[in-house]
């Protein structure tokens, strides 16, 4: 009996010792000297609440780096309606792209300084809801179109965020 559960928890640690050594990768696993670029706030999910009580309504953008960067990196970032379509695809939503001159993005010209990692910050302005239709909800996504300077590589899971339009409706109490 004794020997049977000895040789039951032997097997068990066997079957956990294969299985963390097949689960190493050979060459390492994450690369620690790699460098990279992402939009702030997408780490862990890339859409964002944005609530809009009021027009103007802004919400402040910024790219951050994995490091501090060693030269000046200048991107571009654009408001890019044809990803919200993409989005609802991968993952079965039914979200609306916000309507053309219902918002304006301010300063899509950002720069991480050399020795910094955050850049400067482009603002997103949702200056109308009148075009806004009952029950729907829109999403504006804003993204990183060019990057050029010391550091290019952008992370793609972090290279849009996803600013879910959160309304607030005021009406009178009776």
């Amino acid at each position: 009996m004794k020997t049977t559960i000895i040789s039951k928890a032997t097997l068990g640690v066997l079957a956990i010792a294969s299985l963390l050594l097949t689960s190493c990768r050979s060459d390492g696993g994450f690369d620690y000297d790699h460098s990279a670029l992402y939009l702030s706030g997408t780490e862990e999910n890339p859409v964002v609440k944005f609530v809009v009580e009021d027009t103007p309504a802004s919400y402040a953008v910024t790219v951050q780096s994995t490091e501090k960067v060693a030269s000046d990196v200048n991107l571009t970032l654009a408001i890019d309606r044809a990803k919200v379509e993409e989005y609802n695809k991968t993952n079965k939503t039914n979200f609306f792209a916000i309507p053309e001159g219902a918002v304006e993005l301010d300063n899509s010209q950002v720069t991480i300084s050399e020795g910094n990692a955050i850049s400067s910050a482009a603002t997103v302005k949702v200056v109308s809801t009148e075009a806004f239709e009952e029950g729907a909800t829109y999403m504006i996504p804003v993204t990183i179109q060019n990057v050029s300077g010391g550091m290019t590589d952008v992370i793609e899971g972090s290279r849009t965020i996803f600013l879910r339009v959160s309304r607030v409706i005021n009406f009178a109490a009776v």
